[in-house]
C-alpha cells in the first residue's frame, strides 16, 4: 500500500502534469495564432507585389505605344508596327521589351527597322553575345559619324573624306558616308557572315526564357486591358483630386 508522501508524489506530479501540457495547449494556440498572421501578411503583400508588377507591366507597355504612336505619326501605323515587333519576338532571343525600344531608336534617327533589318541586326547581336540593343545603338551612332561602338562587334572603321572604309573579318569595303550606305552595310553582316545565328540562339534555353517572359507580359497586359488599368486610373484620379 502506497504510502502518504508517495500519494503527495503522485498528485503533485499529476497537477505539474497537467500545467505543463495546459501551457503546451496554450503555446500551440499561439503559435497557430502567430502562423496564421504571418500568412495573412505573406498573403497581403504577395498580393501588393503582384498589383504593382501588374501595374508597372502595364505602365511600360502603354509608354512604348504611346512612344510608338509619336515616331510612327499614327495610331494605326502605331499598331501596325507593335504587331510586327510582337510577331518578330516570338522567334528571336530578345523581349519585346528591348526591341520596342530598339525599334523607337531606329525610327526617330529616319532608320527603316522593316523586319529583315531586324533579323539582320538580331543576327549580328546574337553572334557577338550582345543584346539587340547594343548592336541598335552602334549602328545608331555610326549614322551620326561615331564609330568607336562598332569596335565592340569586330567592325573597324577609317574615314576619307566623303568615304568610310569598313574593315571586316579581314575584308575592308568602302562606301558613301550617309545614313542609307551605312545601315545597308551594317545589315549585310547579319544576313550574310552572321545568318542563322538568332535562331540558333533562340533554340537553346536563352531563347525560351525571354519567350517564357513575353507570354507573361502580355498575360499582364490582358489582365491590365480587361479592366484593372481603368480601376487603377481611377484611383490614382481620386487620390489626387483629394489631396
Amino acid at each position: 500500500m502506497a504510502t502518504a508522501e508517495e500519494i503527495r508524489i503522485r498528485l503533485i506530479a499529476r497537477d505539474e502534469t497537467k500545467k505543463a501540457f495546459a501551457s503546451a495547449k496554450r503555446g500551440m494556440g499561439e503559435t497557430k495564432k502567430a502562423a496564421f498572421s504571418l500568412k495573412t501578411a505573406f498573403v497581403a503583400i504577395g498580393g501588393v507585389a503582384l498589383a504593382n508588377s501588374i501595374l508597372d507591366t502595364n505602365r511600360q507597355f502603354d509608354k512604348m505605344r504611346i512612344t510608338l504612336r509619336a515616331v510612327t505619326s499614327s495610331a494605326t501605323e502605331a499598331n501596325r508596327s507593335f504587331d510586327l515587333i510582337r510577331d518578330f519576338a516570338r522567334n528571336a532571343p530578345f523581349s519585346v521589351a528591348e526591341l520596342t525600344q530598339s525599334f523607337i531608336k531606329m525610327k526617330a534617327l529616319g532608320l527603316d527597322p522593316t523586319r529583315e533589318t531586324m533579323e539582320s541586326f538580331a543576327n549580328t547581336a546574337s553572334a557577338m553575345g550582345k543584346s539587340f540593343d547594343q548592336f541598335t545603338e552602334a549602328v545608331a551612332d555610326a549614322i551620326t559619324g561615331e564609330f568607336e561602338r562598332l569596335k565592340e562587334f569586330g567592325i573597324k572603321t577609317k574615314q576619307e573624306g566623303e568615304k568610310i572604309k569598313f574593315t571586316f573579318q579581314g575584308v575592308t569595303t568602302t562606301i558613301g558616308k550617309n545614313s542609307k550606305e551605312i545601315q545597308g552595310f551594317l545589315k549585310s553582316i547579319g544576313e550574310v557572315q552572321f545568318a542563322g545565328a538568332a535562331k540558333a540562339q533562340m533554340e537553346g534555353l536563352d531563347g525560351a526564357m525571354v519567350n517564357l517572359g513575353d507570354a507573361v507580359d502580355e498575360l499582364v497586359v490582358q489582365i491590365g486591358q480587361s479592366g484593372l488599368n481603368e480601376l487603377l486610373t481611377d484611383i490614382a484620379n481620386s487620390a489626387s483630386d483629394a489631396t
